[in-house]
């Protein structure tokens, strides 16, 4: 576990209140970016009505940036050099997204211009959405609550949850569960469910051609773990939402793990994914 032990439950107050803003603020900016991009596809909206959006969602950038660096604040306390490679990724993005939207305030919009608008916010919004989904991710494995909680109904969770939704389009995984054995571990439900999901997509990237096989062990050194493999498809493999693998999210998974006591492991190929417990809640 990270310095021996887990962190400590996030605490209330102001600071907590400033997140919590922080994290609504960012939700509701790409909520309004999605639905610019909405209307743009739409062949029913016609270009004044666009136009009186875009200056909203254009003054609105700043405010974004500013939302994500206090949410990324939060993470670089304890996580430094993760927080770095997230900010790395948000901030060019915003640039794009409002350099596209201050072209659109200035110029007629006509098919031209509007198709060309639509190409960047499609693109920025659905990493912007993936960002945003590791962010909340990081500032919940840094200052979320700890309870003692089944391997099995983690991965069961992982199966039902609809946490997994990073705002784009459902990126769906056919996926079994297989119970090999099962025990305790101290973690953060919410965090450890994610990391699951996320070693599901990272797996099932790059072997599309059939399902995985989610499976909860104890491995011979004593260890509990959540392990995802390529599997074949079949009548009992369930669709399994998983995040976004735009942006840094190897990096994001690996330093929310450890920041929950855990480790995430990643086989060269990427045809073995495990999330692991090195010392079950039961012997702690």
């Amino acid at each position: 576990m990270l310095n021996g032990s887990p962190p400590p439950p996030r605490a209330g107050g102001p600071n907590s209140d400033r997140l919590e803003a922080a994290r609504g603020a960012v939700r509701d900016t790409l909520g309004a970016v999605r639905n610019l991009e909405k209307l743009l596809m739409s062949i029913r909206v016609g270009p004044k009505a666009i136009a009186s959006v875009i200056p909203d969602v254009h003054e609105s950038c700043g405010p974004l940036e500013t939302a994500f660096a206090v949410l990324l604040d939060a993470v670089r306390v304890r996580l430094p050099e993760v927080a770095q490679a997230v900010n790395e990724y948000i901030r060019p993005r915003i640039d794009e997204l409002e350099r596209a939207l201050s072209r659109g305030r200035r110029v007629p919009m006509n098919a031209k211009e509007r198709l060309a608008l639509e190409r960047v916010v499609a693109s920025v919004i659905s990493e912007l959405d993936g960002a945003r989904a590791q962010v909340e991710l990081l500032s919940d494995a840094v200052a979320g609550s700890f309870t003692r909680v089944a391997l099995l109904e983690l991965a069961r969770e992982t199966f039902k949850s609809g946490e997994c939704r990073d705002g784009g389009p459902p990126r769906p995984v056919s996926a079994r569960l297989e119970c090999r054995q099962d025990g305790e571990v101290l973690a953060n439900p919410r965090v450890a469910v994610w990391l699951i999901a996320a070693a599901i997509r990272l797996v099932a990237s790059k072997h599309a051609e059939g399902s995985v096989l989610v499976a909860t062990e104890r491995r011979n050194d004593g260890s509990l773990a959540v392990t995802v493999a390529p599997g074949p498809s079949g009548e009992d493999t369930t669709e399994v939402l998983t995040p976004s693998d735009a942006g840094p999210l190897l990096p994001c998974v690996r330093a929310a793990a450890t920041a929950i006591g855990a480790r995430f492991e990643l086989s060269d190929d990427a045809s073995l994914a495990a999330v692991v417990w090195a010392t079950p809640a039961a012997d702690t």
